[in-house]
């Protein structure tokens, strides 16, 4: 068993992220995966990819990504 603090150094060593920054990438990246190769709506892909909020999801994947979901989705076709 890791303590949680051995847990967050180590991640944060290789990622440069706390786990949760970590976490909430990967999730992003997911969703962006999803946008490009599926046909799902917005808020299906937030909910698939554990955000509770359609908005929290758009305001964070314009965070990582410079785009809303809709626009990311309209340029990766």
């Amino acid at each position: 068993m890791v303590s949680r603090m051995t847990l967050y150094r180590k991640i944060h060593a290789i990622t440069g992220q706390s786990p949760s920054e970590f976490i909430t990438t990967i999730r992003l990246k997911h969703a962006a995966h999803l946008l490009e190769t599926s046909t799902l709506n917005i808020a299906l892909v937030s909910e698939h990819t554990g955000f509770s909020s359609p908005s929290f999801f758009a305001k964070q994947f314009a965070k990582m990504f410079g785009c809303l979901p809709k626009d990311y989705r309209g340029h990766s076709l």
